[in-house]
């Protein structure tokens, strides 16, 4: 069964699946002159593509091409924000090569639209704004002027979160995923960072200032696929084995448990994450 989704997607210039469109402006009001194209794309789905007047921050008008996509909260189509991300950055990329990188990466899902998601640091590719994607949360902060805030979609679209202030939880967070690397089977909270576990709790050593053994506890290897600092640190990865000390390398970490539930889990070389959630307090909730 094929899922189709629009596609919130970060670090292009703006294409469409009936144009190319660019805005070059810090902060935009627009007035609409002339609709040069309407239609639905899919049920429940419908875009416009018109020409408008844009005013920015300073005043400045300019004549600009847009185009929006609008979906109804009865529609299928699933809202995802994605962006491409190897190793230890996120990686440029236009429209056309991220949905198709998506589509790869998520077989039985086609994009039907996408548009840009933030505006962003042409050298790092670091989002001004918030960005978090299935799940994981790669930046949490926004940019600190008033008018920039983050928007955040429940999974069927049907609802959408906003906020100014994201926080994080203070503790870092081990998830441990099944086979498929797509449901999550248990979450905990770490103990500490770059400290042994006590009794029954679950510690993470990444990037420690030496190698150290821990007595009495099972130490498994976690192999970073992805091993990122904008801001938070975040790591994702496989659990590849047992080893007898920790290891300081940025694409390798050590879990170190004496939490039997949890050494069971890891003993199967699952997928893993570890990270820092984002705290629910901050967010305003609309419909």
């Amino acid at each position: 069964m094929k899922h189709y989704l629009l596609f919130v997607v970060l670090f292009i210039t703006a294409f469409f699946l009936f144009g190319t469109i660019e805005v070059n402006a810090s902060s935009l009001s627009v007035e609409k002159t002339t609709t040069v194209q309407q239609g639905e794309l899919f049920e429940g789905v419908t875009f416009e593509n018109f020409t408008g007047i844009t005013t920015t921050d300073y005043d400045t008008e300019g004549l600009q091409n847009i185009s929006y996509v609008k979906k109804s909260n009865s529609s299928p189509i699933k809202v995802v924000a994605y962006s491409k991300i190897d190793g230890s950055s996120i990686v440029g990329s236009d429209l056309i090569e991220l949905a198709q990188d998506y589509e790869f990466n998520h077989p039985g899902n086609t994009v039907i639209a996408g548009i840009n998601g933030d505006y962003y640091d042409m050298t790092t590719k670091t989002p001004i704004n918030a960005f978090v994607q299935e799940g994981d949360v790669i930046k949490y902060n926004n940019f600190s002027l008033p008018r920039y805030f983050s928007v955040g979609f429940t999974d069927d679209a049907s609802n959408y979160v906003r906020s100014k202030t994201n926080e994080v939880e203070p503790d870092y967070v081990l998830s441990i995923f099944d086979e498929t690397g797509t449901r999550i089977l248990k979450e905990i909270k770490l103990s500490s960072f770059n400290m042994a576990p006590g009794e029954n709790e679950t510690t993470i050593y990444y990037q420690p200032l030496q190698v150290t053994s821990i007595p009495d506890a099972t130490m498994f290897l976690m192999e970073n696929a992805v091993y990122l600092d904008y801001a938070t640190l975040f790591l994702k990865g496989n659990v590849t084995g047992e080893v007898q000390q920790t290891v300081k390398s940025e694409d390798l970490a050590t879990i170190v448990s004496t939490d039997q539930e949890i050494i069971s889990l890891l003993e199967v070389n699952p997928q893993v994450r570890i990270q820092k959630i984002l705290s629910v307090t901050t967010w305003d909730t609309l419909t």
